[in-house]
């Protein structure tokens, strides 16, 4: 089993409702280019309304991520606030002591499926740790890290 279908067991026997989803890590990484060709553009533009657009693909891109647990809860029929995970759940001792193990696996199968993608994380940090700490360095991760929430709410968000 994975941890999808250890969850989707564990959920079924104590009675909750059960979505899983999962996609092609190639169809994935095509629409991360997509979505991350469009963010840059948009960035390098300033002045023909890019930046406008950056904005406006944030906001709608946090206003679903506000709006999609309501949408979920509406579409199974619950009402009960313990029908859906809250803080409580993040600290159980097992979640804490598999988190670690769970993102090994996770990051040796991108590196095996998506090369590119990890290639793309590991100069990252590699330039997150070479780079001097100074205003120019902070601003200009902090670009970076707009661009990435971006594309991530727009490459989770699409469906």
């Amino acid at each position: 089993d994975n941890e999808m279908q250890a969850a989707a067991e564990i959920a079924k026997t104590a009675g909750k409702p059960v979505v899983l989803g999962d996609q092609q890590v190639e169809v994935l990484m095509k629409d991360i280019g997509k979505l991350g060709k469009t963010a840059l553009d948009d960035f390098l533009s300033p002045f023909d309304g890019g930046w406008q657009r950056t904005g406006s693909a944030l906001q709608q891109g946090l206003v679903s991520l506000i709006n999609l647990r309501t949408k979920r809860r509406q579409d199974a029929g619950l009402q009960d606030q313990e029908d859906f995970i809250g803080v409580p759940d993040f600290l159980d001792p097992g979640l804490l002591l598999g988190t670690p193990l769970a993102v090994l696996r996770y990051l040796l199968s991108t590196a095996l499926k998506a090369p590119t993608l990890a290639a793309g994380l590991a100069a990252f940090l590699l330039l997150t740790a070479i780079l001097p700490e100074n205003i120019f360095t902070d601003i200009l991760f902090l670009l970076i890290e707009v661009l990435l929430v971006r594309v991530i709410l727009g490459a989770v968000l699409r469906d």
